[in-house]
């Protein structure tokens, strides 16, 4: 038996109302990271290298960053749109007070290798640890 990949692997032809989904996802993140912005609670697109996708997103809960908790999340390994884009499910994390997130695009496949990626990921997480420090 043979299996059309396509057909078992696009999620969005199972949802025919996912373009709407996705512009409600992309309004919602979109307000909540101005409003993270405006409380001075987010510092947004900090390039970590050289692409235009390698930017970081982070986010403070509300501890100032230097002593704070951190977690890194790469945005397309939690299979979520585009790099980056502004989606409610990290765009909103659900984190405890005193955690500082950070969301980190990278170029994608066909462009990059796996490899590449894996390491746009390390440069991301070396910037951050040149920004608060090992500890």
């Amino acid at each position: 038996m043979s299996l059309d990949y396509e057909v078992e692997y696009n999620n969005r032809a199972r949802v025919p109302d996912h373009a709407e989904i996705f512009a409600r996802w992309q309004r919602d993140a979109a307000a909540y990271r101005d409003r993270m912005k405006a409380e001075e609670n987010a510092e947004l697109g900090l390039a970590y290298g050289t692409s235009a996708r390698q930017k970081v997103d982070l986010f403070f809960f509300p501890t100032p960053p230097a002593h704070a908790a951190r977690a890194l999340y790469p945005w397309r390994l939690l299979a979520l749109a585009r790099c980056r884009d502004p989606q409610p499910r990290l765009g909103r994390p659900e984190c405890a007070p005193g955690v500082a997130v950070a969301v980190a695009g990278y170029d994608l496949c066909p462009d990059v290798t796996i490899g590449q990626i894996i390491n746009q990921i390390r440069t991301a997480c070396l910037f951050l640890w040149r920004r608060f420090g090992s500890g």
